[in-house]
């Protein structure tokens, strides 16, 4: 159902009301996928796979079913992938750049570094997260799946910790 008030379909309302036609809707799905583009661009930066990692994302976001049926309408699968994507960009980021921030375990590593996920980008992937899960209800599976993740990488001792900067921000985005 088209224009079921969830995050996607308020944006493509908004022109809606405005010019009384759909015509920007097409312009707001390019701006949607070039957030996705530089969302896969940014996963795969930190490990120097950068170029390969857009091809992998303009081959996902150019598969069949967003092309044809999806190109200028206002659904939103689009805006469901670029969410979740964008959500994958800043953890895998945040894991790069503090090192141990992958390990289980508590223990620092030798550069004194504290391991785990700082607690900003644990937000911000939350919220991008919650407004995923509140375009779609088929995106709830990858966001547990992202939760579950963060949870289980935060170690013992921290599990609480980023669960709830994780899950707090994404609820109050939904």
């Amino acid at each position: 159902a088209s224009y079921y008030p969830a995050n996607s379909e308020v944006l493509h309302s908004v022109p809606l009301l405005a010019y009384g036609r759909d015509i920007l809707s097409p312009l707001l799905n390019l701006g949607f996928l070039t957030l996705g583009l530089l969302a896969a661009y940014c996963i795969g930066r930190p490990y120097g796979l950068g170029p390969q990692s857009l091809i992998g994302g303009a081959i996902a976001l150019g598969a069949q079913m967003l092309i044809e049926f999806q190109a200028g309408e206002a659904l939103n699968d689009i805006v469901g992938v670029v969410f979740v994507l964008a959500a994958v960009a800043v953890l895998v980021n945040e894991g790069a750049a503090r090192p141990g921030s992958w390990r289980v375990t508590r223990r620092s590593d030798e550069q004194g570094a504290k391991p785990g996920l700082g607690a900003a980008a644990l937000a911000v992937a939350g919220i991008s997260a919650g407004l995923a899960a509140g375009t779609k209800l088929s995106f709830l599976a990858p966001v547990l799946a992202l939760f579950v993740g963060v949870t289980v990488i935060a170690g013992r001792g921290a599990r609480v910790r980023a669960a709830a900067w994780f899950a707090i921000p994404a609820f109050a985005a939904v």
